[in-house]
């Protein structure tokens, strides 16, 4: 008997794009090792209502198995150059714009490229996982298809390392001896981290007229309010592609202390009583050069969110916490400022939530090449 182990050599998630959705890729090539903090990813089964006849009291004369659908989430730390994380990142997006020659804030650079993401209109095909759970020997893979991430959640805590977690619905599991082992890790000490926003390239602008807040954390939720319907007779036990069921939902939350001027113009307690419309922008630097004197650098936009809590009260001995929630709308990229000048991504110049980053193009895939099978938004 052999226990698996979560640091053992056999233990490890694979990831692969799936070209059909539910249907098992080719795994020899193109295929990521992905490191991660814990996964959920489970079968959730329906059972079909027991008879309620009368005069048939006592034990259940039956029970039906219903739908399987594959549930759970996964937890990983975002690094600012492996194709891994972007390729991973990339599910919880319907669209990825590749800039080239350029850094995010459009100066020009021959050996780097940026790259957007956007909600876009549609889903991607699908994600293909093996889960390697053998501990110290080869033991079983859990082949998982159909996965489609139906939330994601950027925390960033005060003092620590960012963590992204993806959750998930999906179509099968199925469980095999594997062949050979796991792919080697693209590992990297190039992590997104508290520390990386308090560099020189980095910030946390807010308002209605942007300008400098002084965040400890944050929380960026997108809901994409999907689900999977009911299936038709001939497939009854199929978990079909999940579809958009409502609209989606993007959630700021900021952790803070209040500060003695929290009700100064353009600061989130002023806005909130004003129930003014306002933006965000964040923008992580690394430290660590990509290219010449070019950092790996990220950025989050908000060009429009609505503060929909601030509790500035007394609660604590000491420091106070500020928490603050605001909910994104879809606005003009215009509301940025001078930070959205450069580029018009996604094309419409509207949109609730962007991510962009720029990489050198070294990292990519290939060379000037995206890091998922997205569409341009």
């Amino acid at each position: 008997m052999v226990r698996v182990g979560s640091h053992d050599e056999f233990t490890a998630v694979e990831m692969k794009f799936e070209t059909t959705y539910g249907t098992d890729p080719t795994w020899a090539a193109d295929v990521f090792k992905v490191p991660h903090t814990g996964e959920s990813l489970h079968y959730e089964v329906t059972e079909f209502p027991a008879s309620e006849e009368f005069g048939t009291l006592g034990g259940l004369q039956s029970v039906d198995q219903g739908r399987r659908v594959v549930e759970g989430s996964m937890t990983f730390e975002p690094a600012y150059d492996t194709v891994w994380f972007w390729r991973m990142f990339s599910q919880a997006w319907g669209a990825e714009n590749l800039v080239l020659d350029q850094d995010m804030e459009g100066v020009a650079e021959l050996t780097m490229n940026t790259h957007f993401f956007s909600p876009g209109t549609g889903l991607p095909v699908g994600l293909a996982l093996r889960v390697w759970k053998g501990g110290s020997a080869t033991g079983t893979v859990d082949t998982i298809l159909g996965l489609i991430v139906t939330r994601m959640v950027w925390n960033q805590p005060r003092n620590n390392r960012a963590t992204v977690t993806l959750d998930f619905l999906g179509k099968s599991i199925t469980s095999a001896a594997p062949g050979g082992s796991p792919v080697a890790l693209e590992a990297s000490p190039k992590k997104f981290k508290a520390l990386d926003l308090q560099r020189a390239g980095s910030l946390f602008w807010l308002g209605t007229t942007m300008g400098t807040f002084n965040a400890m954390g944050f929380s960026l939720t997108i809901d994409r309010k999907l689900q999977i319907t009911d299936a038709f007779l001939q497939s009854l036990l199929v978990a079909d592609k999940p579809l958009i069921s409502g609209t989606r939902e993007v959630t700021l939350e900021i952790d803070t202390d209040l500060e003695s001027d929290y009700n100064s113009a353009n600061k989130p307690w002023f806005e909130f009583l004003a129930g003014l419309t306002s933006s965000c922008s964040i923008f992580y630097d690394s430290g660590v050069a990509a290219v010449a004197a070019r950092n790996y650098r990220a950025r989050i936009d908000l060009p429009a969110i609505t503060y929909l809590a601030a509790d500035n009260s007394i609660k604590q001995a000491g420091a106070q916490p500020f928490p603050i929630r605001a909910k994104a709308q879809v606005g003009p990229l215009s509301n940025l400022d001078s930070l959205a000048d450069h580029v018009t991504i996604p094309a419409s110049g509207s949109v609730d939530v962007r991510f962009g980053f720029q990489v050198a193009q070294g990292d990519e895939p290939a060379l000037d090449t995206k890091f998922s099978n997205l569409a341009n938004g």
